[in-house]
């Protein structure tokens, strides 16, 4: 199997051939010579998907929230496309108490990234495409409990009196979701986020910046 940068070094013409249902996989024929390529076997494509959880922290002027990054990477090795279901649930869990797990919906409107047409809603991944669905937790848990009031524990910050930062929590991301009608339900891998909250943001002006790009060690 060719990877996918050495398709897309050596393009060539795809035709479309029926799976299952309104699935549709594109097989790849030499243009050279008039002469077609041999046909692969047929693969039935189900766990064709590989997913991922990862969690970016946000704090500017105008935000202090956690973008939670929900990646799916096509592991079959030929192109699948058909209208993309994208409906699905999530979990955040705090590992020193897992009471204050939060439960999220996961639709088409997270679409953030990849292949995938919200106007008609069709959802094409080539071999090795990844396609990012995103979702912003506000804190809150299941039963509507602020974690910055109930769960984080902090110690003011000695370069800012300004703000509080707490200690490093680590949190187990999950999710699942169903790409395509014909295709089975992705179940991500299990993954963790460490992050510290920070209680406000200051003014450069006033107080040196976060990076949150960064490990709250480092900061």
């Amino acid at each position: 199997m060719k990877s996918v940068s050495a398709r897309m070094m050596n393009p060539r013409p795809v035709r479309a051939l029926p799976v299952v249902g309104g699935l549709l996989l594109l097989v790849g024929t030499l243009g050279a010579g008039g002469c077609s390529e041999l046909l692969p076997e047929y693969r039935d494509p189900r766990d064709v998907f590989k997913g991922i959880a990862g969690g970016r922290y946000v704090l500017s002027r105008t935000e202090n929230s956690v973008r939670i990054d929900l990646i799916v990477v096509n592991t079959f090795d030929e192109t699948l496309e058909a209208r993309g279901i994208l409906e699905g649930v999530g979990t955040i869990a705090p590992k020193r108490d897992v009471g204050f797990t939060k439960t999220f919906r996961i639709t088409p409107a997270n679409w953030a990234r990849g292949k995938y047409n919200p106007l008609n809603g069709r959802l094409t991944m080539n071999p090795g495409d990844t396609l990012v669905l995103a979702y912003t937790w506000d804190y809150r848990d299941d039963l509507g409990r602020d974690l910055r009031e109930s769960f984080f524990r902090y110690t003011t910050d000695p370069a800012c009196t300004l703000r509080r930062i707490s200690d490093m929590e680590i949190f187990a991301l999950r999710f699942r979701l169903k790409v395509f009608e014909k295709v089975a339900e992705v179940e991500s891998e299990a993954s963790e986020y460490e992050f510290c909250h920070v209680s406000a943001f200051i003014d450069p002006k006033a107080c040196v910046s976060i990076r949150t790009d960064l490990p709250c060690s480092q900061w």
